[in-house]
């Protein structure tokens, strides 16, 4: 019979996960921070999220900042415009694989609201971790997810915010999510990936 007792009590924590453990709800971001990401929608979804869903959130943004400097400093000026505590939204940089494993392992939600993706390999991340994903459809997004998480569209972040809130919350949505994903991680098996090889293949060669 398999283990059913949770990775999070099993295992000692480290400082970060200390941290990451205070109780806030911690909504990951991987990538640059850069325009194409959209991070000034992550900040106004907190926005809506602080004022319509909870006060007790943390969103968390892993990779590097330090590629345009001014658009760092417009998203710092966002997060000042709306008198947000600073101190809520991280910027990591780049991180080594041990943390970037405790921010997945500790994530409550993923969301992406790229405008243009090719395929999302975080995504994929998030989903192996048991993430719940929430994402804008721009790209290859939903081709990634392959009707796995939860896609929107239009970006209506009054919406999304809403949405944020019933990943975290709602025990009933976060489970059917979850089971979604561990479908979909499915066909990204060693197997599946080597059958679908074999299909092109075979087409190629006739």
């Amino acid at each position: 019979m398999p283990e059913t007792t949770s990775p999070r009590v099993r295992r000692s924590f480290s400082k970060l996960e200390k941290i990451l453990a205070d109780g806030l709800i911690n909504i990951l971001f991987v990538g640059r921070i850069v325009p194409n990401k959209r991070i000034e929608d992550h900040i106004r979804l907190a926005e809506l999220y602080k004022r319509n869903v909870d006060s007790y959130y943390r969103f968390i943004f892993v990779g590097r900042y330090d590629g345009i400097p001014r658009y760092y400093a417009q998203i710092r000026a966002l997060i000042a415009e709306f008198q947000m505590l600073p101190d809520r939204f991280w910027f990591t940089g780049p991180v080594p694989d041990e943390d970037l494993g405790a921010f997945y392992r500790w994530a409550d939600v993923y969301v992406s609201l790229s405008e243009h993706e090719g395929f999302c390999v975080p995504l994929v991340e998030a989903m192996a971790a048991d993430v719940p994903v929430l994402a804008y459809n721009a790209g290859a997004v939903g081709e990634t997810l392959g009707g796995a998480g939860v896609l929107f569209e239009p970006k209506d972040l009054e919406l999304a915010a809403e949405m944020l809130g019933l990943l975290v919350y709602d025990r009933a949505i976060r489970d059917g999510v979850l089971a979604g994903q561990r479908r979909r991680l499915q066909d990204f098996s060693p197997a599946a990936i080597d059958a679908r090889l074999g299909e092109v293949l075979g087409r190629i060669t006739g």
